[in-house]
């Protein structure tokens, strides 16, 4: 063979050589991205229903396909990958399958993956995850109507109150509000709320009873006893200066109205005038009179004890004081009583009273008759 030929052989064995490495290097490269993996295919219902399949790899190498521990996880409109399920690939299916339910309306994104967390049958490690799948919303679906209404009832002293809440509904929905056994429907809009008010009766009962789609929804009994207890705590204050009288009134303790009894005494004699005045829960008031008509003031309430005053600005005559230098006349001392001296028969008795600072001397002076002799008494 020429010796061109032997080398022109040489290099294209050189070259097939270098060719075949090369597919080798590509087999070694490629083989764990295609060996010991999971598979995974999903999609989702019109009513956001997701179902997923999860599969081990392709191989003739049963073992080799076996993991005890597959994760599917989710990501929901950009968010963090959650776990949704969870499954084993084992003879004979090596798969699994399941669902998830993405609600309604359905999210803007929903992304599905396979997670091998387990090591597999061989004894080569786990960690492998599959490419994620973005789920499509499901188009061409006629939407489910739904229907989700609810209601409340509260009251006070005021009236009663029922909420007919169809906010979670889709449909319009008629609802039917009972009051001791008087009905009324009232129909919601969907997503729509009302209410529904009416007053209560003091000191009796009350039953309402909320129905709608042939359910009830709410149903209360109660009895409004909303009265007070009365409470009176009546004060009044009544003053006097020598120009008015003044009687403050004040009920700001009671939670009732008060009636005060007002005496009014005039500054000429005769009879009080009454007058009566009614105040409010939590009032007050004050009223004046002019003390030239008025010498005395008197209020009284139920539950308060009475309370006066009195105009009392009249004076004496000043006197005047005495001397102490000035000599005071002795008072003249009042003399005894003269003793009767017994009338003499037949005489005429004459009676002289001498007065003088000291104690009275009487003399008697008789006038004998003219058959007895005359005589002298000194």
């Amino acid at each position: 063979m020429p010796e061109t030929s032997r080398a022109r052989c040489r290099a294209l064995y050189r070259l097939a050589v270098l060719v075949a490495g090369i597919f080798v290097l590509v087999g070694l490269t490629a083989l764990p991205a295609s060996a010991h993996h999971p598979e995974l295919t999903a999609q989702a219902n019109c009513d956001g229903t997701i179902t997923y399949t999860a599969t081990a790899w392709r191989s003739t190498d049963g073992p080799g396909r076996e993991n005890p521990d597959v994760r599917i996880q989710v990501s929901v409109d950009g968010g963090a990958w959650t776990e949704i399920g969870h499954g084993s690939f084992a003879a004979a299916s090596y798969a699994f399958s399941g669902t998830w339910d993405a609600g309604t309306p359905y999210p803007s994104s929903v992304r599905i993956r396979a997670y091998a967390a387990g090591a597999w049958g061989d004894h080569s490690p786990g960690g492998q995850t599959t490419t994620a799948i973005d789920v499509a919303t499901p188009t061409g679906c006629t939407p489910t109507s739904v229907t989700e209404p609810t209601a409340s009832i509260t009251h006070d002293c005021t009236g009663y109150d029922v909420t007919l809440d169809n906010t979670a509904s889709t449909t319009t929905v008629t609802y039917t509000v009972t009051v001791n056994g008087t009905s009324q429907q009232h129909t919601v809009a969907a997503g729509k709320t009302t209410h529904v008010t009416g007053p209560v009766t003091e000191d009796t009962d009350t039953t309402i009873r909320v129905t709608a789609t042939n359910t009830t929804l709410a149903e209360k009994t109660f009895h409004t006893d909303c009265t007070p207890t009365p409470v009176t705590i009546p004060t009044a204050l009544v003053t006097a200066d020598c120009s008015t009288l003044t009687a403050a009134l004040d009920n700001t303790a009671s939670n009732v109205a008060t009636t005060y009894t007002i005496l009014r005494y005039p500054a000429a004699s005769g009879d009080p005038v009454e007058q009566q005045v009614t105040l409010p829960a939590g009032a007050t008031r004050t009223l004046t009179w002019p003390a030239s008509q008025i010498d005395r003031l008197v209020v009284k309430a139920p539950g308060m004890t009475p309370v006066s005053a009195s105009s009392d600005c009249d004076t004496d005559e000043p006197t005047t004081p005495q001397d102490p230098d000035t000599p005071t006349a002795p008072d003249t001392p009042t003399l005894p009583a003269a003793p009767t001296a017994p009338e003499p028969p037949a005489a005429d008795v004459i009676t002289t009273v001498l007065h003088h600072t000291a104690p009275k001397t009487v003399h008697h002076i008789v006038r004998p008759s003219a058959t007895q002799p005359r005589c002298r008494l000194g």
